[in-house]
């Protein structure tokens, strides 16, 4: 009987601890308030207007190893601690978060330096064809085909900061809102984790995937992570949520009906488009089952090498089966993208177009892209793109398409990461 009453309690007290974190939604920012003016903070976020934070409560007030440097990476388990924390509020500054100031102060939830990246110590894992209307748009209507994994070596920026890249004349720059998980703890590919030990030591954040698709095009193979590793391709926040907090049950399955959705006020027009509308039970693969076709290919030697914008070399998956904590998976995109395949009859027009090369076949349908780019949809010069997932904030940045920006478009030779 007293193992049962102490179950009992042991069981209680579990349900009280999952609900003291049921209403963290950590973000962080620049505070404002002494002895931490100038210093990127954890914060939990009070007070939102449309999902965008408007009201931050300072976790430094509680612990001072929750406010930093800006330029000082954050460590997971900071992250861990963070989501962790108190949700009683009342001993804390809470900080207003005016508009004109948001793109500078609410930074992305996680920082890390790009010599971590260079050296593996934190990864950036996409995924692509997670959601079956996708999956159609790139001309494949079984609805089965196999998942697209691919490094993007970025670093996160805030949720408001306007994305700057080449221009329009060279870049065919395409939004892509995702859900991303950041993990908490490593991820042993040769032994994954089970549900129940995944979604607890997990955060999750909204993201965009942002991509030039002309490498894409012009090397469908391995132009991914040519035409996704632009500086600033990867909104990120604007707060982090723990993954245990309603996403799957406690079996592990996956059960977070939630909408996710991304629409462009053309900078021309004044006109919002909504170009994407979805929910993240459409998803293909849940976050789980991604990392179980990570550890399948890892395990059976499929593991590929993509070249970034620099011509630097990346495997997708760790050469050491480990993934860090710190690194970032983004778990595909829903349909509504602006590139389309082309028919079955397009592509034998655009073969004999080429002279019967698919090399020239893929150059003319890239030309066919710049020539059609507005209305096919492409991001132009200061559209303003605005991304929310439901219960994870939204997004809001501009679009600067600068002449002066260089960027590398042609294929790139195959890796040799030896």
């Amino acid at each position: 009987m007293l193992s049962a009453r102490v179950n009992f309690a042991a069981l209680v007290l579990a349900v009280v601890s999952f609900e003291s974190v049921a209403a963290i939604k950590l973000a962080r920012f620049v505070s404002e308030q002494e002895p931490f003016a100038g210093q990127a903070c954890f914060g939990a976020v009070v007070e939102m207007h449309q999902g965008i934070p408007v009201a931050i409560a300072n976790l430094g007030n509680r612990d001072p190893r929750f406010c930093q440097p800006q330029s000082v990476t954050v460590e997971p388990q900071l992250i861990a601690d963070a989501l962790l924390t108190d949700p009683q509020f009342d001993d804390l500054i809470v900080e207003p978060i005016l508009a004109d100031a948001r793109s500078s102060r609410i930074l992305p939830p996680i920082a890390y330096s790009q010599q971590q990246l260079d050296e593996r110590q934190r990864l950036v894992i996409g995924v692509g064809f997670n959601y079956r209307e996708h999956l159609e748009e790139t001309g494949d209507y079984s609805g089965s085909g196999p998942l697209l994994l691919f490094a993007k070596p970025v670093l996160p920026t805030g949720p408001y900061q306007s994305v700057r890249t080449g221009a329009a004349t060279d870049v065919l720059l395409d939004y892509e809102v995702e859900l991303a998980m950041v993990l908490l703890e490593d991820i042993d590919l040769n032994a994954p984790p089970r549900p129940q030990q995944l979604y607890p030591s997990v955060a999750f954040a909204l993201a965009n995937d942002l991509s030039d698709r002309v490498p894409i095009i012009l090397n469908p193979d391995s132009g991914y992570t040519q035409g996704k590793s632009d500086p600033g391709f990867m909104p990120l926040g604007p707060w982090l949520r723990l993954g245990r907090e309603g996403f799957a049950d406690e079996q592990g399955n996956w059960q977070i009906d939630a909408n996710i959705s991304l629409g462009v006020t053309k900078a021309k027009s004044g006109e919002y488009i909504l170009e994407q509308d979805a929910s993240l039970m459409q998803m293909r693969f849940d976050p789980y089952q991604i990392i179980q076709v990570m550890a399948t290919r890892y395990q059976e030697g499929k593991n590929q090498c993509m070249r970034d914008r620099h011509g630097n070399a990346h495997w997708v998956l760790p050469t050491d089966g480990i993934v860090p904590a710190g690194s970032i998976l983004l778990t595909g995109t829903a349909g509504g993208t602006a590139i389309q395949a082309p028919s079955i009859w397009q592509k034998i027009g655009l073969f004999f177009e080429g002279g019967f090369s698919i090399d020239n076949a893929r150059k003319e349908f890239l030309e066919d892209q710049f020539v059609g780019r507005e209305r096919l949809g492409y991001l132009q010069d200061g559209d303003f793109v605005s991304a929310n997932i439901q219960g994870l904030g939204q997004q809001a940045f501009a679009i600067e398409l600068d002449s002066n920006q260089p960027v590398t478009q042609g294929p790139l030779p195959l890796p040799d990461c030896d």
